[in-house]
């Protein structure tokens, strides 16, 4: 969903009715955002670091990187979520107390570092 969306979906609310599916949709990416937003507050605390935020890149997909983070040494790549609560990660998923699960969070990470790689 574009930023758009969840701006149209954002100035809605209270004044129409809204699916429950969009609204969940909408609180999820505010949280997402309020996740990415105390991880750029984090970098602002360290010295001798870059990043770029919010990379999107096209080659017969798209391909999106919350954060690149890069060093005098190495170059990392962040995933940002903003989940609460108590996890565990058991057999390649996420598996949060309630029962909620996350498969395979580490999928995306894996296929953006082999096309950061290529």
């Amino acid at each position: 969903m574009s930023k758009n969306y969840y701006n149209l979906i954002e100035s809605l609310i209270g004044r129409t009715s809204i699916k429950q599916q969009d609204i969940q949709k909408y609180e999820t990416y505010k949280k997402g955002k309020e996740g990415e937003n105390k991880f750029l507050e984090l970098l602002s605390c360290i010295e001798n670091v870059e990043y770029i935020y919010n990379l999107q890149l096209r080659n017969n997909q798209d391909y999106q990187y919350d954060f690149i983070v890069i060093t005098d040494k190495i170059i990392y790549q962040f995933e940002i979520k903003n989940y609460y609560g108590s996890y565990e990660f058991k057999n390649g998923n996420l598996i949060g107390q309630s029962g909620f699960i996350i498969k395979y969070p580490t999928a995306q990470l894996e296929r953006n570092e082999y096309y950061l790689e290529l």
